[in-house]
């Protein structure tokens, strides 16, 4: 089972453990409500969910993907510059940590 959702902190953020706990469970949390959403291919509440991360200065960007792998949506922190291009899979999100 692939994790939807995709967490990257800034470099050189030194996160102590239990802001890291903190952090595991307010995924598992929007994890889950995405999942659902997915299941029902409700993608208003998958953007929904990932604008509550807007809260959370430390995630920088996340990414939703659905059971073939393809990208359903994405959330970058205000201040965040993208690069004008999405990942193309999970793998990839994880290779440009």
């Amino acid at each position: 089972m692939l994790c939807p959702v995709k967490y990257q902190t800034e470099p050189g953020n030194n996160v102590p453990s239990n802001q890291a706990a903190s952090a595991a469970s307010i995924g598992d949390i929007i994890g889950s409500n995405i999942a659902a959403a997915l299941a029902f291919d409700n993608h208003r509440d998958v953007d929904q969910s990932l604008s509550a991360l807007a809260a959370d200065r430390s995630v920088v960007r996340a990414h939703v993907f659905n059971s073939q792998k393809q990208l359903v949506a994405g959330y970058a922190r205000d201040d965040e510059r993208p690069n004008g291009r999405q990942p193309s899979s999970p793998e990839e999100t994880l290779r440009n940590r």
